[in-house]
């Protein structure tokens, strides 16, 4: 017991004074000598000194491993020292350690950026309480090649009555607004209605103020939330904005809350009412209560009761359809085209466009992170067999095996820390060169970071094969001390080889690879969009509602912008329009004279001035419009070659009638032109190829 205690105290006296620990050591050492020295004196030994220092050993050897074994971290004063001699031989083998520094940088550079970004889309959660019982809701009339569409305000007024799966439902939209007043310029933001219930589902709180109550999800009551970037941004994170009024579209609203940093509502990804708000109204505010089948223009989220599932949410649905559409017009209700509502879980639907291309991509990073391992242990394999003399001569010096392997590891680890530091900046390079068009487009990337669980990973990966090459040095070693270097260079070379040829195979899927996705990629750009971007510059127009309260002086200002644009040096064509390929459109339903298809869903896009020559769109048959036409009204419009084929076989339309909605005496327009049908949808590069929507241009936004 006296013994321990003597060697705890010598252990925590080493902890706090190295120095004095050293002293005692040596004290100690002096101690024992001067015993043995006085019991061969008693002996009656001669020189009695000498012979209890022969007997007793080497002191400075005894110092040495008394020192290893006592001290607390006696295995991080020599990692340091072996560190040390690993920076000074790769230092002399200057070229050998920037080959495999840049191999490991790339490697690691390339799927930390990759994981970070499938980590951000993929993996990280919503942000939203309870996201796996969030559901999408859509309405659709697949048979007429309406496959999703948003809710009518009327229909999600049936929904919320009688569904039963569900404990919430919220809806939203959003549109761009005009923010003015003090302090800053006017601006134009993005702005999202919403529920006042919709907040509460999704657990979203304010960080200042308070969320919209039920009585202000109502006509006539003006106030608004504020995202934090832009209560940072315009005024200057001042908390007295709250009860302060700002101007939305010239309109004052009363400010009552700050929503939390890096919210993102609504989320990029769904295929309608995606662009993040900068502020959120009441979406009552507006008066949007219409009846039946109007507008369709309202996303629908809604969270599913406790023990209810998917497939019991989608029976529910199955059952309201029928419902719903029994309360449309005479001429929808007896068309043979069922409405059917569709519901899907929200991460799907936010993620889901993205998810195989990310998926995609990570397949390839990780055949190079592969290869990048394949040539790194290679690398460290010949490192190895021309390090075989250093490692039998320590071998022979009487090295132990868990030193020995500690000095050979130490190389490696040097290398794969570099190389972890260049990935990093390889991996921050690579996530800025994304272009801004498509990092905008995938949701979630803007919350992309640099994730030190994904760089270790990457690492841990790349480095797997250290041990392969420290192992096979070990085999070395021993090799030269039993005289079976032949044996063991032959393994050696069979390693090498492996690797060689794995290395060989992997660069050859990724070159069959990178030549498949070139050649899409190529034919993708050859491909007829059905329109022709080069030359063109577009530009966003919203309009202050309140200050633009009637249509004359819509068309006023249409008009003199026109004029205006038309004068410019170098400008060709100038032309107006509510949408633009590959951005969807509006949904209209339009009634066929004499047809028997009955009513035709399309995206309907209204037109002023040259919009076709502007964008190159080639015209089929017939006209486009006349001066007359888009300064006169909507007797007139030009539909695309898909519609012509899905509701008149292929048939040239001109004169035919049609009419926008469905009733009896609604106002019948002709058809005088038939265009080359263009993309009409982002969601996807299918829209590049022929899956492309019936169409009908309206001369609107004229006089």
């Amino acid at each position: 017991m006296r013994a321990w205690l003597h060697s705890l105290r010598l252990r925590t006296m080493a902890l706090l004074h190295r120095r004095r620990r050293d002293q005692d050591l040596q004290d100690e050492i002096a101690f024992h000598l001067a015993m043995r020295e006085a019991q061969l004196r008693a002996a009656g030994a001669d020189d009695a000194g000498r012979a209890a220092r022969h007997r007793f050993g080497s002191a400075t050897r005894i110092r040495e491993e008394l020192r290893d074994e006592w001290a607390v971290l006696p295995r991080l004063a020599s990692v340091l020292h072996d560190c040390r001699h690993a920076a000074r031989a790769l230092r002399r083998s200057g070229t050998f350690a920037a080959v495999v520094v840049l191999t490991l940088a790339l490697g690691i550079g390339a799927n930390t950026a990759v994981f970070s970004i499938v980590n951000a889309v993929l993996i990280r959660p919503l942000g939203f309480a309870g996201a796996e019982r969030l559901l999408l809701l859509h309405e659709g009339v697949p048979a007429a090649g309406v496959d999703r569409v948003a809710f009518a305000y009327g229909d999600l007024a049936h929904l919320r009555r009688e569904a039963r799966t569900f404990d919430a439902i919220g809806a939203f939209r959003n549109r761009a607004v005009e923010l003015s007043g003090a302090p800053g310029d006017p601006e134009r933001i993005q702005l999202a209605q919403v529920s006042a219930d919709l907040f509460p589902m999704l657990g979203i709180q304010p960080v200042l103020g308070r969320l919209f109550s039920e009585d202000e999800d109502t006509p006539g009551h003006d106030v608004a939330l504020v995202s934090w970037e832009l209560w940072q941004r315009r005024y200057a994170a001042d908390p007295a904005l709250v009860g302060r009024s700002i101007l939305l579209d010239r309109r004052p609203h009363t400010v009552i809350g700050v929503m939390p940093a890096r919210l993102q509502f609504p989320r990029r990804g769904p295929q309608f009412n995606n662009e993040p708000g900068d502020a959120w109204i009441p979406i009552a505010m507006r008066n949007l209560r219409g009846g039946y089948a109007a507008g369709f223009d309202v996303s629908v989220i809604a969270r599913l009761k406790t023990g209810a599932s998917l497939a019991q949410a989608r029976a529910d649905l199955d059952r309201l359809a029928p419902q719903i559409q029994k309360q449309y017009p005479a001429a929808l209700r007896q068309s043979k085209a069922r409405l059917l509502l569709f519901a899907s879980p929200l991460r799907d639907e936010i993620v889901g466009a993205v998810s195989t291309p990310i998926l995609m991509l990570l397949g390839a990073i990780a055949l190079v992170l592969l290869v990048a391992c394949a040539n790194v242990a290679n690398l460290l394999l010949s490192r190895a067999a021309s390090k075989q003399h250093e490692i039998a001569l320590r071998v022979a010096l009487g090295a132990n095996r868990l030193r020995l392997l500690q000095l050979q590891l130490s190389e490696p680890m040097l290398l794969a820390a570099a190389g972890g530091v260049l990935g990093v900046l390889v991996a921050r390079l690579a996530l800025r060169t994304v272009p801004a068009a498509v990092a905008e487009q995938v949701p979630g990337f803007q919350q992309v970071t640099i994730d030190l669980r994904v760089l270790a990973f990457a690492t841990a990966l790349l480095v797997a094969l250290v041990p392969l090459a420290a192992r096979e040095r070990r085999r070395l070693s021993d090799a030269l001390q039993e005289g079976t270097a032949r044996t063991t260079g032959q393994r050696r070379h069979r390693i090498q080889s492996t690797l060689v040829v794995t290395t060989v195979a992997l660069s050859f899927v990724l070159l069959v690879g990178a030549g498949l996705f070139l050649r899409s990629f190529s034919a993708l750009l050859r491909s007829d969009r059905g329109f022709q971007p080069g030359g063109v510059l577009t530009a966003v127009v919203a309009l202050p509602w309140d200050a633009y309260p009637t249509a004359d002086r819509v068309y006023a200002f249409h008009d003199s912008l026109l004029q205006r644009l038309q004068a410019l040096p170098g400008v060709r064509h100038a032309a107006l329009s509510t949408d633009l390929p590959l951005e969807g459109g509006a949904v209209g339903i339009y009634t066929l004279e004499r047809n028997v298809q009955g009513s035709v869903p399309a995206r309907q896009t209204s037109v002023v001035g040259p919009y076709f020559d502007a964008l190159g769109i080639r015209l089929r048959h017939g006209r486009s419009f006349t001066a007359e036409e888009l300064a006169g009204g909507r007797q007139v419009v030009v539909v695309n070659q898909k519609l012509v084929e899905r509701y008149w076989g292929g048939q040239d339309p001109v004169g035919k009638r049609l009419s926008r909605g469905v009733c009896d005496n609604c106002e019948w327009v002709t058809v005088v032109g038939v265009v080359e049908d263009a993309a009409d949808s982002r969601q996807s590069l299918a829209v590049l190829g022929d899956d492309r929507p019936a169409h009908i241009y309206e001369p609107r936004c004229a006089r």
